[in-house]
């Protein structure tokens, strides 16, 4: 959330810090995070295939090209980060709005994020597994549920970070709500504990 807020602000302007900024940056990434879900839910998206900024350059974006060619114009001209991110928003919104292919919006998402390193697919496919499973367990209240899926996306990031004790306490936490997590190839999902499989 704290880079998300960092990149809509010009790095020639002061950027006023406030926990009602933070709280913006934050809903504003969870809304881009469920419209990219959105379209990860309609396609199987191959990443791979999409290479990287440096690899791919603009041929694997197809439709999503001049949107890619706008990201990367406002990055070369005076590092403007907020009118790059504004691209990579609008890439998502294309593809929502069938303007252009779902995979070439992923695609040009994709590229874009490793430049940004917000890692929005990722976290996207995560939260859709979590909401899928959170269908399967209506045990759970919505709020439930978030609150759930935020422990284990905080989880899988103290895990790419190494950092073991914390993964081990939120598993341990999540276990003491009878809460079991499997850690599959895929990412993590979750389950009441006694349940079946998800």
């Amino acid at each position: 959330d704290y880079r998300f807020f960092l990149l809509g602000g010009h790095y020639r302007s002061q950027l006023a810090f406030s926990w009602e900024s933070m709280d913006s940056a934050r809903s504003a990434r969870k809304s881009l995070l469920q419209r990219i879900g959105r379209l990860l839910a309609a396609t199987r998206f191959p990443a791979e295939e999409c290479g990287d900024e440096a690899a791919a350059g603009l041929e694997n974006a197809g439709q999503a090209a001049p949107r890619m060619e706008r990201f990367r114009a406002a990055l070369e001209k005076d590092l403007n980060t907020p009118l790059a991110l504004s691209e990579l928003q609008g890439a998502v919104k294309d593809g929502l709005n069938g303007r252009i292919p779902v995979l070439d919006a992923l695609c040009a998402v994709h590229i874009m994020d490793r430049v940004l390193g917000l890692r929005l697919i990722p976290e996207a496919a995560v939260q859709n597994r979590t909401e899928t499973a959170a269908a399967k367990n209506p045990a759970f209240s919505p709020e439930e549920n978030a609150r759930i899926a935020a422990l284990v996306a905080e989880r899988t990031q103290a895990k790419k970070e190494k950092n073991w004790d914390r993964a081990d306490e939120i598993r341990r936490q999540l276990a003491a709500e009878g809460i079991v997590l499997e850690d599959r190839p895929s990412g993590t999902v979750w389950k009441p504990a006694g349940k079946g499989g998800l």
